[in-house]
């Protein structure tokens, strides 16, 4: 399922920024900017109530562009456009985004 969501969201992004690179796990070295790099945080998973499951698959979208006002421009855009994205013609809802910008460079959590 990780595998999945990676694609959808790499998806998502290629359909609103189609000009940046997206990179999924592996930045390369001498890479060009602009460019997105997609990461899985600590996925998760709770029984809720008998063979229930709760799983929980944060990732970490990180944005690396030259100007800082591009990355506060695309953080804004990405609550809208990663709200919602689909895997297997299912939506799923991405919860508590949030963001931050530090040393240039957009950390984006889903």
């Amino acid at each position: 399922m990780i595998n999945k969501l990676k694609n959808a969201i790499s998806t998502k992004l290629h359909t609103s920024y189609p000009e940046y690179d997206k990179y999924v796990e592996k930045v390369p070295q001498g890479f060009q900017e602009p460019c997105f790099f997609i990461m899985p945080l600590e996925p998760s998973e709770r029984q809720v109530m008998g063979n229930r499951y709760f799983k929980s698959t944060p990732f970490v979208i990180q944005c690396f562009a030259e100007e800082l006002e591009t990355l506060y421009d695309v953080a804004d855009n990405l609550f809208y456009e990663l709200e919602y994205i689909t895997v297997d013609n299912v939506l799923i809802r991405g919860t508590k985004p949030k963001f931050n910008v530090a040393d240039d460079v957009l950390s984006f959590f889903y």
